[in-house]
């Protein structure tokens, strides 16, 4: 089998149909779809024990584990695949996502993760808004991905998929994080083997918003995931790197938690960090990524 959808769910009853649906959907005649769900108590074990389809299998766990735990279990089940795809929950993908997936493969056959784009869709799931997009292809190794993850986050989690043998040898999702475990993982992928993109739109985010008492969590893992992931660069632009996204995550703070700016700048300081300025940092980023991106894909534009 080549695909394998992966959708890891918790009390998700709202969203979770919608995901299900758009999996079992897909333009492609060679894919399964599994559901791991980690213990709900909302309906939707009860939704998932009502849909029977020949390429669907839905894992309803009575023991109910930490979020990357859950991740970690949901793709260690079903069926043997050459790929596996990320789908949360409360995403949707596009009836040819896998269609443009297999496509970028047969461009990049080397490559252990493929990532494209999404649009946007508002929490209630009513509205749709179009997101532009980077609109060349492009394959990379770890250096020129890296750079690229730390000037912006390029990579959609929608649809997002690793080579199944990749995945097994780097462990799966870190353990040691909760909530930036993608990150980790796009990271490890890279550093067994080209990255591709996809200018392609797999599916849909939900934007769902933080709860203003996990922001702070989150911030202060971002920043974690930063350190490590700027160990590699010269002291100069790691120090650029680490202030811009200092600043980023203090502009999230205010919006989310503005309560928790105060201690979270606090803690930068004891750590050496003084933060940028908001428009200084997406200057910086907006520019460093689009240099990256061009870069990227005319290189892969001459090397077919």
């Amino acid at each position: 089998m080549k695909f394998r959808i992966v959708i890891p769910t918790f009390n998700s009853a709202k969203t979770l149909p919608a995901a299900v649906e758009s999996a079992l959907a897909q333009e492609h005649d060679d894919f399964f779809v599994v559901v791991s769900d980690n213990g709900s108590t909302d309906g939707s074990a009860e939704y998932l024990r009502g849909v029977s389809h020949p390429r669907l299998q839905s894992v309803l766990n009575e023991e109910k584990l930490p979020k990357t735990e859950n991740w970690n279990r949901a793709f260690s089940q079903g069926p043997a695949a050459e790929y596996l795809v990320m789908l949360h929950s409360d995403d949707v993908l596009y009836p040819q996502a896998l269609q443009r997936i297999d496509e970028t493969l047969r461009r990049f056959p080397d490559a252990v993760m493929v990532f494209g784009n999404h649009d946007r869709l508002a929490v209630d799931g009513g509205t749709v808004i179009s997101k532009s997009c980077w609109p060349l292809a492009y394959c990379v190794d770890h250096t020129e991905f890296a750079r690229m993850q730390l000037a912006s986050n390029n990579v959609s989690v929608v649809g997002a998929t690793f080579r199944a043998d990749a995945f097994q040898r780097i462990g799966g999702f870190d353990r040691q994080y909760d909530y930036v475990q993608d990150l980790l993982i796009y990271d490890s992928m890279s550093k067994l083997g080209p990255v591709a993109y996809s200018p392609h739109k797999f599916g849909q985010y939900r934007d769902t918003p933080i709860r203003p008492a996990v922001a702070p969590l989150w911030a202060r893992e971002q920043m974690k995931w930063i350190a490590l992931a700027t160990s590699e660069l010269p002291a100069s632009l790691r120090r650029r790197m680490i202030k811009a996204h200092a600043a980023g995550e203090i502009d999230k703070l205010h919006r989310e938690a503005p309560e928790a700016v105060k201690a979270f700048v606090a803690e930068l300081a004891q750590q050496g960090i003084q933060p940028g300025s908001v428009k200084a940092m997406r200057r910086f980023q907006r520019v460093t990524a689009l240099a990256l991106k061009l870069k990227a894909s005319l290189f892969s534009l001459c090397s077919r």
